[in-house]
This record gives C-alpha cells, structure tokens and sequence, in this order.
C-alpha cells in the first residue's frame, strides 16, 4: 500500500492472510498475461475477479481505495480509459512487476511489496476526477462529427439531402452503433456480441451502395483540372476573389478545427463547394460533371 499510495501507509495485522495474498498474487499474473497478449476481453474479466478478491480483503486491510479508483475510472472515464491506461502503462507496469519477481526471490519483501503496489497504482491509477485519455469522444465520435459536417458542406445549397447523402449518413450510423456494442461488451455484456455482428455485416453492402451512388471520382477530376489548366486557375483565383470573406472564415475554421470537428468539416466541404465549383447536388444532377 506505500507503492499505492505513495504514502507511508499502516496495515493491520489482520490484513493479507497467507491463502489470500496467493488469490490476488495469481489474480495479478493472469492480468498482466492478458495485458501482454493485447486481449482486452480476457483483461476485464481478470480485472474484475481481481476487484472482488481485493473486496474480500477490503475492510481489514484499507484496500477499497484500489476498488473505489477502478469503479470511479469505469464509470466516469469509461471502459476504453481503462484498457487504453493499461497498453500505454504496459513497459512500466512490466518493469516493476519484474523488480516485485527479483526481490521476492531474494526475500526484499518490503521492496517487493512496494514495486508491485506501485504497478498496481499504474493499473488502476488513483482516481482524480480527470482522465488520461480523453472520456468525453472517441476516435468514431470525432470521426461521424468531421464526416457529418463535411456532409453538409457538400451539399451546396440543396434544401433536400440526395441518395449518396442518406447513404453515408447510414454508413456512419453503423460505425457510431458499432462503437456503443464495443463499449458494451467492455462492460461484460457479452450478448452485445451477436449485436456488433450484425452491425459489421452491415458495412461491405453499405460501402458498395455509397459507391454506386456517390459521385467522388468528379470531384477529383475537377480538383486537377482547376489546378493543372490555365482556365481552370483563373477560375479558381475568381471563385476565391468573389467569396474572400466566406473563404477566409471556412479556412479559420479549418485551422482550430479541434474546437468544433462539426464546423471544421462543414467549412471545408463548403470551401470545396465554393473553389471548385463541386457540390452533392451538382454532381448528382449531372453525372460525369466537370467544373468547367
């Protein structure tokens, strides 16, 4: 508990019988061996025996600070703090539970004790109320928010949204879906399991219908067209020059885009819009649509 809490800390000696410290010793390999093969199903199911063994001991020895840290770190933080906490903490927490192994071996129990509390700290950190990695998005969130208002953006002026719109917007459904099942199954709700299935099913037809409806491959076209002809740069520098302020705002947007990922994506589609003359609708209306 010094490793723990980094403190000078007082057990009882009531605390930590000898069949007791053998549960939690082996509890602590099976975690560190699930840690190591990079199996975050396996981790959860040992990281939660191991809470509850710690229960069992939790009056007597003044460890329900460990268990009150990882039950705050879940449900404030969320599952993915927990595992993302453990694979970057991976080469720390080897390195003392190494040095914990050495000093048993040569009977430094103090030492030992001291190292493996402080792994155990690197595990499951006190908890602060603020986290290491980021609790309140995550990389799919972040992801549906830039697409969503790149969406918009591109889609011009229409007052109505088109089939490759509907399309993609399904598409990052699935993935936003597909994440809450992940989380799921991170908090030991293995029926989720059958749901992320299905959803992943879902995404090789939904990306077929994107491509058969989503006109992408114009607007490149029209990128390389108005930056490798004559006609092309003078319709460009004009488009820039007749919208300078909308431009210049989409391009301020674009630049502090981690204040708002919705805006961000939508000033940059817009700026397409304007700069290339490219939108949804246009490009809808007119297959093989050029901007010039």
């Amino acid at each position: 508990m010094n490793g723990y809490t980094n403190s000078q800390y007082t057990l009882p000696a009531t605390c930590l019988d000898q069949a007791s410290q053998g549960k939690l010793d082996a509890d602590m390999v099976d975690i560190i061996t699930y840690v190591l093969k990079f199996r975050p199903m396996e981790t959860y199911d040992s990281l939660e025996v191991f809470a509850k063994d710690l229960e069992k001991m939790a009056s007597t020895c003044g460890m329900s600070q460990v268990l009150t840290n990882l039950n705050a770190d879940l449900k404030n933080k969320g599952s993915w703090y927990v595992v993302g906490n453990l694979i970057l903490q991976k080469d720390v927490i080897e390195s003392y539970i190494a040095a914990s192994t050495l000093e048993l071996i040569a009977f430094k129990f103090d030492k030992a004790g001291k190292d493996f509390g402080i792994a155990v700290r690197y595990m499951i950190p006190p908890y602060t109320g603020k986290a290491m990695l980021s609790s309140t998005s995550s990389p799919i969130t972040e992801f549906t928010q830039f697409g969503k208002g790149l969406l918009d953006g591109f889609e011009g002026q229409s007052t109505s949204t088109g089939a490759c719109y509907n399309d993609i917007t399904k598409f990052f459904g699935i993935f936003e879906n597909g994440y809450a099942t992940i989380e799921k199954i991170l908090k030991f709700n293995i029926a989720a399991i059958d749901d992320l299935i299905v959803e992943f099913k879902e995404i090789e037809p939904q990306m077929k219908q994107i491509s058969s409806q989503c006109p992408f491959e114009t607007l490149f076209a029209s990128i390389i067209e108005s930056l490798t002809t004559e006609k092309g740069l003078k319709a460009l520098y004009a488009n820039y020059y007749n919208s300078l302020t909308v431009i210049d705002a989409d391009i301020e947007n674009v630049l502090n885009c981690s204040a708002n990922l919705y805006t961000c994506g939508k000033s940059l589609g817009n700026a397409i819009d304007i700069l290339f003359s490219w939108n949804l609708e246009k490009a809808s209306k007119t297959p093989g649509f050029l901007s010039f």
